[in-house]
């Protein structure tokens, strides 16, 4: 999580509304819909472009994980776009101009992308994917948001909420004895 520094950060405003409005919606992510208005739908459903470049991703997944000892846990978590989570940012973003070919496709447990990803990563006994996709579409709603509502990162609850998830997937170390 990113410290905001209140003086000098001039989007801490914008992060702090409670309400979407696209004149205030993160520029990047405009920018990138306005290049590309499939890019979301693309990225999470494993189509287009993104499709080519899987290739080369998972080339280098791959080389990462061969670099692993076998007996190092390794965990891949996927924190879902906010378009994933409900309708709500599923709207703002297609207020954005993004286009979407199926929004059942990209809000499921088992979207394109990670179920393509997970299969092709299978054979790493010491890998484990992490998807809160289904937490966090149970965890938001209008008066608990885990989004900025005019940006695409998770907000402090959302954080908390991700740590809240974690803790049931990774075993945390209570031995203390090394560092002393």
């Amino acid at each position: 999580m990113a410290i905001l520094n209140v003086e000098k950060d001039i989007r801490l405003p914008v992060l702090l509304m409670d309400e979407f409005t696209s004149d205030f919606y993160d520029i990047r992510t405009k920018r990138f819909l306005k290049s590309d208005t499939n890019y979301l739908d693309y990225t999470i459903r494993l189509e287009g472009d993104f499709k080519k470049r899987y290739g080369s991703w998972l080339v280098h997944m791959n080389a990462f994980l061969d670099a692993v000892p076998a007996d190092v846990p390794v965990y891949i978590l996927w924190i879902p776009h906010q378009a994933q989570v409900n309708d709500y940012y599923y709207e703002n973003m297609k207020k954005l101009g993004a286009m979407f070919n199926s929004k059942t496709a990209i809000q499921q447990y088992d979207y394109p992308f990670f179920s393509e990803a997970t299969k092709d990563l299978s054979g790493y006994r010491n890998v484990k994917h992490l998807n809160p996709l289904t937490f966090f579409q149970t965890k938001d709603s209008l008066n608990s948001r885990l989004y900025f509502v005019n940006d695409p990162h998770i907000n402090y609850r959302g954080n908390l909420m991700l740590s809240t998830y974690l803790k049931g997937y990774i075993p945390l170390k209570t031995d203390t004895n090394h560092l002393n």
